[in-house]
């Protein structure tokens, strides 16, 4: 299971959160093997000592056998997805292995 968090603050435009949302998609399903990688985005309606973009990847924790290796990877892939598109946005990354008990379609 996989699920990827991104909180964005007021500085940044949403179509450049619209490319990011697909981006993340790719990158970490890529990164993972995992094709089923649900992406949300939102921007909070209150805000205080904010990063303009958050991205947080919780991953049940089975899944990872390294967890450096994969955020490296993923890191890796971001800073050459930013550098092609021009990204101009900072971003902080956070990997979240979690241990995971999901009923699907109840």
């Amino acid at each position: 299971m996989l699920v990827i968090h991104i909180d964005y603050n007021e500085t940044v435009d949403t179509e450049s959160v619209k490319k990011l949302v697909s981006a993340m998609h790719t990158i970490v399903s890529e990164s993972t093997a995992i094709q089923e990688a649900p992406v949300y985005a939102r921007k909070a309606p209150f805000q205080s000592y904010t990063a303009p973009i958050e991205i947080f990847i919780e991953i049940d924790s089975h899944t990872v056998k390294d967890s450096n290796a994969l955020v490296a990877n993923i890191k890796a892939r971001i800073q050459k997805w930013k550098k092609v598109h021009a990204f101009q946005y900072p971003i902080n990354l956070s990997l979240i292995p979690t241990k995971w008990k999901t009923e699907i379609g109840i």
